[in-house]
């Protein structure tokens, strides 16, 4: 009798422990989400995220042959105006393709909104927001997040050295034309990778949180047999 109260006296005591160390978990847990939430939402993220959406939505009516997708993404492109990006750009192992394609436009306002009324043809709604879009094009912010047009070869790597602020979020997102597999990577001064996206698809998007300022190394690989145009986007 005297054994069988020691036993439950000591589920006892370890429930109670587990009952008070089980409600710390999950809120270690939250609160993990809640700074990685804080961080995909701030302002800067969103933007870049914006950008790589206008992009896939022009893929998606370049494939597709209708306005829509097009007036979506220039209504982004007006909302979230992009600056030209500060980087140094190099390219190694640059081979022919393996076969020829026809190029997809870069992301451009001014040809998303041509296209877009070529496309609408009589569709008088079409073209009365693609006519109110194109008077609401203004100058750029100079705030706006860096956005570039850029082909990478054949089986080739882009290079993009560029410097981010210790302390605060930084983001590289590339959106390639849909052909080919993309993998991209990040490393610091020292050659230690930070972070990277080896998915296969040719959407990389790259976050971190540098511990200071420094300059680092952004790498876009191209792992098909043919050109990739691709569209990068950072803060």
């Amino acid at each position: 009798m005297l054994i069988l109260d020691s036993a439950l006296r000591g589920l006892l005591k370890l429930g109670l422990v587990l009952a008070l160390l089980l409600p710390l978990v999950p809120n270690a847990a939250t609160a993990q989400d809640q700074e990685k939430a804080a961080v995909e939402t701030s302002a800067e993220v969103v933007a870049v995220h914006d950008i790589a959406l206008a992009r896939q939505l022009m893929l998606y009516g370049h494939r597709t042959g209708t306005a829509e997708p097009y007036i979506a993404a220039a209504r982004i492109m007006i909302e979230t105006s992009t600056s030209e990006p500060k980087y140094e750009r190099r390219a190694e192992g640059e081979q022919a393709s393996e076969s020829e394609k026809t190029g997809i436009p870069g992301l451009n306002l001014i040809q998303l909104l041509r296209t877009a009324r070529e496309l609408a043809g009589d569709d008088e709604n079409m073209l009365a927001v693609i006519s109110d879009l194109e008077a609401s094009m203004t100058k750029g912010r100079v705030d706006g997040p860096g956005m570039a047009n850029d082909r990478v070869e054949a089986y080739a790597s882009i290079y993009y050295e560029t410097a981010f602020r210790g302390g605060e979020v930084a983001i590289f997102e590339v959106v390639g034309d849909g052909d080919t597999d993309l993998d991209c990577f990040v490393y610091d001064e020292y050659g230690t990778l930070i972070v990277s996206d080896t998915d296969y698809t040719d959407h990389c998007v790259l976050i971190w949180t540098p511990s200071r300022t420094e300059a680092y190394s952004v790498v876009v690989k191209n792992l098909g047999g043919v050109w990739n145009g691709i569209v990068v986007t950072t803060n």
